[in-house]
């Protein structure tokens, strides 16, 4: 190996690569394809380790919170006692390839290809920084632009989504818009009746304003509760305004909002998977996008959410996810390929 960086991988003087590749650097996308020969099979195990690199800007350490709560503090050691100190190694150590799909990709450890549901990993990655951010400061708050958002209508705009799409004109229609209504409303006063809790544990603001009602000449207003704020869970990351929506329908019906400990549990489970979302390109890459169809080349994730992933979502979750033991075997990192059995396969070639 070449003293001058670890990362510079170097053939024996008598294998056939020598002289066409004297030195491959492993830190590249890919290496491992171009280091296929008998001499790096016979010395794997001294291959040199993946430096992190370059462009990979790494995220502050987040420190957890202080606090005296014993279901939080529960909460906290269960992530040690699931972690899985090999799969943190190898995320922290490794490259990134590319994207496979919005919830898959390649990344490169040692003499390893592996893919990873990146997307299963960012959900815990984000459930993990809800609960070390527990009872954050008013600091930790991102106030939303316009007056915030209306939780009601949000939450309607979901549950009618499909009847918009579904239903034709008539009794049924009107019947399923109502029932959506009494549902909105239902979930907007369990929001109301625990935003003090959401506000303070959680840094999600809720507040009651007055608004005009639409379709009023009097200028009439109403009480709304507005989502005005939600909490910074990672630097430079913003979460997706398409999943809204559905994150507040469903911290409002998938939280146990009785028992203490499943309800810090399920509110962080919620703001795990909305943050990890995948955004969606905008109208200019959405054109590009358009015209891959049509020469038949269509890809599986456009351009914005391949950035997403590579420069917000990769460094966070090599660097600050404390993986669980079952994301090493129920598919989410996956071994697609080791250099010594691609080396056979292609010597058969």
């Amino acid at each position: 190996v070449d003293d001058s960086t670890n990362a510079l991988l170097q053939h024996a003087p008598d294998c056939e690569y020598a002289q066409a590749n004297k030195q491959v650097d492993l830190s590249a996308p890919g290496a491992f394809a171009t280091a296929l020969c008998r001499c790096q099979i016979q010395r794997g195990h001294t291959l040199p380790p993946l430096p992190p690199s370059n462009t990979v800007v790494r995220p502050k350490r987040i420190k957890p919170t202080e606090c005296s709560y014993s279901s939080v503090q529960s909460l906290r050691t269960d992530l040690g006692n699931r972690a899985h100190s090999g799969l943190a190694s190898k995320l922290r150590d490794s490259t990134f390839v590319g994207c496979v799909s919005r919830n898959r990709s390649l990344i490169q450890w040692g003499i390893e290809l592996l893919m990873i549901d990146h997307f299963e990993l960012a959900r815990e990655l984000f459930y993990q920084l809800a609960l070390a951010k527990f009872g954050s400061t008013e600091e930790n708050i991102a106030t939303l632009g316009g007056g915030g958002v209306d939780v009601r209508l949000a939450i309607e705009s979901v549950l009618s989504s499909d009847d918009e799409d579904g239903n034709t004109p008539g009794s049924q229609s009107v019947s399923a818009t109502d029932t959506n209504i009494e549902l909105a409303e239902q979930a907007t006063r369990c929001l109301s009746e625990h935003a003090d809790m959401l506000k303070e544990y959680f840094s999600i603001r809720m507040e009651h304003k007055k608004m005009p009602i639409a379709d009023t000449n009097g200028g009439d207003s109403e009480v709304r509760l507005m989502l005005t704020g939600l909490p910074v869970l990672l630097e430079g990351h913003s979460p997706t305004p398409h999943a809204l929506p559905i994150f507040l329908l469903r911290l409002a019906t998938e939280v146990d909002w009785k028992e203490e400990k499943p309800c810090f549990e399920g509110v962080c489970t919620e703001l795990g998977a909305y943050y990890a979302d995948i955004p969606f390109q905008d109208d200019e890459e959405s054109a590009t996008n358009v015209e891959e169809v049509k020469n038949d080349n269509p890809e599986l994730i456009d351009a914005a959410a391949k950035r997403y992933v590579q420069h917000v979502i990769y460094p966070a979750i090599s660097f600050l996810l404390v993986p669980p033991k079952e994301f090493a075997s129920d598919g989410t990192v996956v071994k697609l390929a080791l250099l010594t059995s691609l080396y056979k396969v292609f010597e058969r070639c």
